[in-house]
C-alpha cells in the first residue's frame, strides 16, 4: 500500500513537473486579439447611429440601414466567441456587449416606429419595457449575488433571433410587401416572446431565497 501511494505521488509530481515546463510552451495572447472582440462590441455600438441616420431619409437608404444592422448583428456572436477562444474575455466587453445590443435594438426600433407606425410602435412599446424591466431584475439580483438565477434561458435567446431577424426585414422591406409582413409577424412573436421569458425570469428571481445568499 505504502508502495502504491509512493507511485501514486511521484506521477503527480512528475506530470505537475512536465505542465509546469510546458506552461511557456502556450501561446501568449497577442495584443491585436485581446483588442479584437471588444473593438467589435464597440463598432456594433457605432452601427446605431449608422442605422438610425439611413432609417432617418427620406428613402430610408434601405441597403445601408439592412446592411450596417446585419453586420452589427453577426459581430454580437463573433465578439463572444472570439473572447472566449483566444481567452481574452474583460470587465469592459460584459459591460459593452449587452449596452451595445440594447443600444441597436433600441435605436432601430425607435426609428421604425416613426416610419412605419402602429405595426412596429405597439411590440417595439412592449419588447423595450422588458428589456428595462429585465435590467433591473438583474441588477438587483447581481446586488445580492444571485445574478446566475436569472441568466438569459432558451426562450429569452429564442426572443432575439426572432427580434434581429424582424429588424433586419424591416430596415429593408417596404410595405405592403411580404418581406415586411414577415418582419411584422416576426416582430410580434419577438413582443409574445419577451413577455413569455420575461416572466419566466421574474419567476426565477422570486423564488430565490436571498437569506441563503451571503454577500
Amino acid at each position: 500500500m505504502g508502495m502504491q501511494w509512493q507511485m501514486c505521488a511521484s506521477w503527480r509530481a512528475c506530470t505537475g513537473a512536465c505542465a509546469h515546463a510546458l506552461e511557456p510552451l502556450k501561446p501568449a495572447i497577442k495584443p491585436w486579439q485581446r483588442a479584437t472582440p471588444n473593438a467589435l462590441t464597440a463598432a456594433r455600438l457605432a452601427a446605431a447611429p449608422v442605422v438610425a441616420a439611413a432609417l432617418a431619409t427620406p428613402g430610408g437608404a434601405p441597403n445601408v440601414a439592412a446592411g450596417a444592422f446585419a453586420v452589427a448583428s453577426v459581430s454580437d456572436g463573433l465578439d463572444g466567441y472570439l473572447a472566449r477562444r483566444w481567452r481574452c474575455e474583460s470587465a469592459l466587453g460584459a459591460f459593452l456587449d449587452p449596452v451595445a445590443d440594447k443600444v441597436l435594438v433600441s435605436a432601430t426600433l425607435v426609428m421604425l416606429s416613426a416610419r412605419f407606425g402602429v405595426d412596429v410602435a405597439v411590440p417595439a412599446a412592449v419588447i423595450v419595457c422588458r428589456e428595462v424591466g429585465v435590467s433591473a431584475l438583474r441588477e438587483w439580483m447581481a446586488a445580492r449575488g444571485a445574478r446566475d438565477a436569472v441568466a438569459v434561458g432558451f426562450s429569452g435567446k429564442l426572443k432575439t433571433a426572432c427580434q434581429m431577424a424582424a429588424l433586419f426585414l424591416l430596415t429593408w422591406a417596404r410595405p405592403p410587401s411580404l418581406a415586411y409582413r414577415s418582419g411584422v409577424a416576426l416582430l410580434d412573436l419577438s413582443a409574445l416572446l419577451a413577455v413569455y421569458s420575461g416572466a419566466v425570469l421574474a419567476r426565477r428571481g422570486a423564488g430565490v431565497d436571498l437569506s441563503l445568499i451571503h454577500i
